[in-house]
């Protein structure tokens, strides 16, 4: 029985590393040798990696120790915790990483294992990283034996130990920056002992295995079995692989470090991995051509991809993917390398269940649940697309709606054919309609959904039900890319109240947009039956999507409109973004999450019309933001980088500009930022406020603003409002070196606007430089200062209104000279 272990690991996003101790008597062995037979007899193979020792360490500071299910905190603010989970021959560490920092080391000390076996077996320890798209791999591994050592049966059960000849370190490249912060990534790292009858193989099944370097960036890599299965990889115009050693090997079985399901035959396979003078390099994000070959005609067969346990797709053979008798499949993949294996479900095998019988498609299964029940899927699979409509074309494969709830068990449903949708519009993979009186429930929960790369669809689920998205990742990265962006819509919501929440994540490609919120009341003139029905979207903090939201309606007269709100988004404060004729884009940031407001006339941040709330769900990138509204800012510990500005005419130098109302009061509005980080480096003023602005536990970084004109910047100016910075709030001037002026922020009395206060509220706050306080000629209102001095100790603080600079530390206010402005 094995003892308990430790793990280990580091850094800036989460990540979930799996060690492996992997045996078994059907795995074949692979080695650094030209060639390698295998023969299989019964036997014994155990494993078991011995007194581990996992730390996490942050730039050179003291190591500390991992302990299992305990989350331990790093010293740059990330968090790492880890289950274990392990049978007699395999050992997995499940370790979620979040908040790491670059610089951040895992380390894992392993000085031996021991292995139990009766038959020869071989010894080798491999690992893979899962980057989410378009992210740069950001870790060095090293210290992993990734060539097979021999281990001979020493003809009893009595457990051996050998040494180990390094500890493995995990560290993220102190060159990496904010692109990688909250990220998710997926590290899987196995120590695998398997049978190996070397070195006295037989003859059959013979692997092959090929290395090359990449030259002028392109390499083209074959190899084959005996028994007739093969497989190609090639790179090509990657001329930053150049000098690096590419190999590629044959898997002809179904690696036992995987689970597939047990009715998931595999056909062949190929696995690859790339090295450069300092060791291991992961090809995540670069494009790899890869095509395997089987001896079979699976003319009109659906076989799907795995990488790893993953499905990675889903393809019908054609009979142009046919030759001589030989089916050949090809694909391109970015997300590096575990193998992949070209696999089929066996024949008879049950699909998907309800109430306790079993159906050999998922849709039969969907057409046979009673109303309210519940639909399992039992693996992974591929197959035509789900349609529930209120007047179903049983010809066509339609089923009546209902309530229902379809549990993915954990599995992809990956759809391959049978298209569903209204007539004229059969372009979606799923179709779930209301019926003609009231509404119906239906959940998705606990698995991924997604097309193949040959899809024509336009959309992954077009919805007119009260859906729920529970623990769900809708994948439209392979709708039919031969359309416009704004044609593709990963989810289409047109009546119902729907919600999206338990990590649901919404994945696009290019500019899609991801969902929709959209009041569909007019089809050609004609009244639809949901043009008296609002439809919604509620998300929770834990949603993701890596498009645009387009909150929306049809054309059409609705002056006899009776049904309420028409379209609404509502965040996970509970507050709402309804439908207005000036705002109805909401961009997501590049790599999932930042909701940011457009206007109708395509400008990123048009001015705000509506009150409203903006949750960032990740550090963000974008331009400057013009309000006129009561808005909230929820930086949810995240960075805002403005890397555009606004302004009015003539001066647009801002990061922000938050507006009054406008004449004839100049009434301020409420804007609010919480829990985060603003800075620029385009603007010379960051924030120019003329609202009751409240900074709560922000940091408003200054220090790269643009020099203005005339000379000096601020990295907040107030013209006009009641401000408050409170509860660690920190403000940072400029700081370079010269005489010209930089100011943390101003109180200036300005123009029309009837008055202006700024009020540090406790200690806490820091302000770093020099605070302006001044007036413009015409100006007749009141503008002051206001920190915890309190003169007179009658417990009413000070009110500074004098022109001059100022200083602030622990909210005890000081002029140090008198300007005239």
């Amino acid at each position: 029985m094995k003892t308990e272990y430790k793990a280990v690991i580091a850094s800036v996003m989460v990540l979930a590393l799996c060690l492996c101790a992997v045996g078994g008597v059907t795995y074949s062995w692979f080695s650094d040798t030209e060639q390698a037979d295998v023969s299989i007899t019964a036997g014994t193979i155990d494993l078991a990696m011995g007194n581990e020792s996992i730390s996490i360490q942050s730039y050179g500071g003291a190591e500390k120790p991992l302990s299992s299910g305990v989350s331990t905190s790093t010293d740059l603010g990330g968090t790492v915790t880890y289950t274990k989970d392990e049978t007699q021959s395999t050992t997995k560490f499940m370790i979620t990483f979040t908040n790491a920092a670059p610089g951040d080391k895992v380390i894992v000390k392993i000085p031996t294992f021991g292995i139990t076996n009766t038959v020869n077996a071989a010894y080798i320890e491999t690992y893979s990283i899962g980057a989410p798209s378009g992210v740069t791999n950001p870790f060095k591994i090293t210290g992993i034996e990734d060539t097979a050592r021999q281990i001979s049966a020493p003809g009893n059960e009595n457990q051996q130990t050998y040494d180990r000849s390094s500890d493995i370190t995990i560290e993220v490249d102190s060159a990496m920056g904010t692109e990688i912060m909250g990220k998710a990534f997926t590290i899987t790292l196995k120590f695998s002992a398997y049978q190996s009858n070397m070195p006295n193989p037989p003859s059959s099944a013979v692997n092959t295995i090929a290395s090359g370097t990449v030259s002028s960036g392109n390499l083209n890599l074959n190899v084959a079995t005996s028994d007739g299965k093969s497989a190609t990889i090639s790179i090509e115009n990657q001329t930053s692989l150049s000098d690096i050693i590419v190999t590629a090997e044959t898997t002809t079985n179904d690696d036992s470090a995987y689970t597939l399901g047990a009715d998931v035959e595999v056909l062949g396979g190929v696995k690859v991995t790339a090295k450069d003078t300092s060791g291991n390099k992961d090809l995540s994000g670069i494009p790899v051509n890869v095509s395997i070959s089987v001896p079979g005609d699976y003319t009109g067969s659906t076989l799907i991809i795995y990488h790893g346990e993953e499905v990675f797709t889903a393809v019908t053979v054609n009979s142009t993917d046919v030759n001589n008798g030989v089916t050949t499949i090809n694909f391109t993949t970015t997300e590096g390398f575990s193998p992949y294996f070209l696999a089929k479900t066996k024949d008879n095998a049950i699909i998907a269940t309800t109430g306790g019988t079993g159906y050999e498609t998922l849709t039969g299964a969907i057409a046979a649940v009673k109303d309210g029940g519940t639909v399992i899927l039992m693996q992974d699979s591929a197959g035509d697309g789900i349609g529930l409509y209120a007047n179903p074309n049983s010809s066509k494969g339609q089923i009546m709606t209902k309530s229902f709830t379809l549990d993915l068990n954990g599995y992809t449903y990956v759809v391959t054919g049978g298209a569903q949708g209204s007539s004229g519009t059969e372009n979606q993979a799923i179709h779930l309609e209301k019926p003609t009186n009231g509404n119906v429930d239906i959940v998705i929960k606990n698995g991924k959904v997604t097309t193949n790369d040959a899809s024509e669809l336009l959309r992954v689920i077009q919805n007119y039900t009260n859906l729920t998205l529970d623990n769900v990742v809708v994948d439209g990265t392979r709708l039919n890319q031969e359309v416009a962006d704004d044609v593709r819509y990963v989810v289409s919501n047109n009546c119902g109240d729907s919600v999206f929440k338990n990590g649901t994540e919404i994945i696009t490609s290019g500019n899609d947009i991801a969902f929709d919120v959209y009041h569909w009341a007019y089809s050609d003139g004609s009244i639809t039956p949901y043009a008296n029905l609002g439809v919604s979207v509620t998300i929770d903090e834990s949603f993701r999507t890596s498009g645009k939201v387009e909150i929306a309606q049809g054309s059409g007269d609705l002056s006899n409109w009776t049904g309420g709100f028409l379209a609404r988004l509502i965040l996970p404060d509970g507050n709402v973004i309804d439908y207005a004729t000036d705002v109805h884009l909401i961009y997501s940031s590049d790599d999932l999450d930042f909701l940011i407001v457009t206007g109708s006339n395509g400008k990123t941040w048009y001015q705000v019309s509506n009150d409203m709330s903006f949750v960032f769900m990740d550090n963000i990138t974008a331009d400057g933001i013009k309000t006129e509204a009561n808005v909230t800012f929820y930086l949810n510990g995240h960075t805002y980088n403005i890397d555009g500005t606004v302004g009015s005419s003539g001066t647009e130098t801002n990061g922000f500009q938050l507006l009054s109302n406008g004449q004839p009061d100049y009434t301020a509005y409420d804007v609010a930022f919480v829990n985060g980080v603003v800075k620029s480096s385009k603007a010379s003023i960051m924030i120019q406020n003329y609202s009751n602005l409240t900074l709560d536990n922000v940091i408003a970084d200054g220090t790269n603003l643009q020099n203005g004109n005339p000379p000096g910047c601020y990295t907040v100016s107030n013209n006009n409002g009641n401000i408050v910075f409170k509860n660690g709030t920190k403000i940072i001037a400029k700081s370079d070196g010269s005489t010209t002026k930089h100011y943390a922020f101003d109180v200036c009395g300005y123009s029309v606007y009837p008055a202006v206060s700024v009020t540090i509220a406790d200690a806490s706050v820091i302000i770093e430089g020099n605070i302006e306080i001044s007036a413009s000629a015409n100006h007749t209102g009141t503008y002051k200062l206001i920190g915890l001095n309190d003169s007179n100790s009658d417990g009413t603080p000070d009110e500074f209104s004098e022109f001059g600079v100022y200083v602030a530390s622990n909210g005890i206010i000081t002029k140090v000279t008198t300007t005239s402005v």
